[in-house]
């Protein structure tokens, strides 16, 4: 079972990239430039701080640094990879060979990132199209939520151990260090946002950052 699944994320990224380009068909677009961080991990499984994936109806091509080329040539199989040495080169390059007329964008990049591609591929209509990744992210695989299930029950794991490690004395850091210990010790890939321990009147406070606080006998812990 363990030795089937990366099979099927690399079958599903694979996926999720066909369905964006028969998107691009519908809304008339010759491609589109994810550059947001979260769609890109999406679409290619790969993790990393900077990389261009340039769609197009027929093709698909992940520009990337040299820092993860290789990781990138191992593990994404369903688009092109290609070292990005120079990004106005590159995207020159990918113009000339594509002839792109309409090109999206993802709404939620930086501006300066927008002003960036207009400079670079000069003479073409852009379009805000982030929607169309958005949508498709809002209707999960069975994969995705197998995964959801499986990080639900960790959670759940996770949380009983936390509240059986809290006692008086020990400090809200104390416990934001056994959630963390005990994630990795149960495999978790890593954690969604920094865990929020707050005794006290320090729970009215949604994004507490933990402290030296320690818990005392009857108060409240968040």
């Amino acid at each position: 079972m363990k030795s089937r699944a990366p099979k099927r994320r690399v079958h599903e990224v694979g996926r999720r990239i066909a369905r964006l380009q028969s998107a691009l068909k519908r809304r008339r677009l010759d491609a589109m430039i994810v550059f947001d961080r979260h769609n890109t991990f999406y679409l290619t499984g790969m993790r990393c701080s900077l990389s261009y994936l340039m769609v197009t109806p027929r093709s698909a091509r992940l520009l990337i640094d040299g820092r993860y080329i290789e990781a990138a040539r191992s593990t994404v199989r369903h688009c092109e990879v290609e070292l990005m040495k120079k990004l106005p080169r590159s995207l020159r390059a990918w113009q000339r060979e594509f002839e792109p007329r309409k090109i999206a964008l993802e709404g939620s990049i930086p501006w300066n990132a927008w002003k960036q591609f207009g400079e670079l591929i000069p003479g073409v209509e852009w379009q805000e199209a982030g929607s169309l990744i958005l949508k498709m992210r809002l209707i999960k695989s069975r994969d995705e939520i197998r995964r959801i299930a499986e990080s639900a029950k960790l959670n759940d794991e996770i949380y009983e151990t936390a509240v059986a490690a809290a006692a008086p004395g020990c400090t809200e850091i104390d416990l934001r260090n056994v959630i963390r210990s005990e994630a990795d010790r149960r495999g978790a890939d890593g954690l969604s946002f920094d865990s929020i321990v707050a005794s006290g009147t320090a729970g009215s406070m949604p994004h507490y950052v933990p402290s030296e606080n320690r818990l005392k006998p009857g108060e409240m812990l968040l």
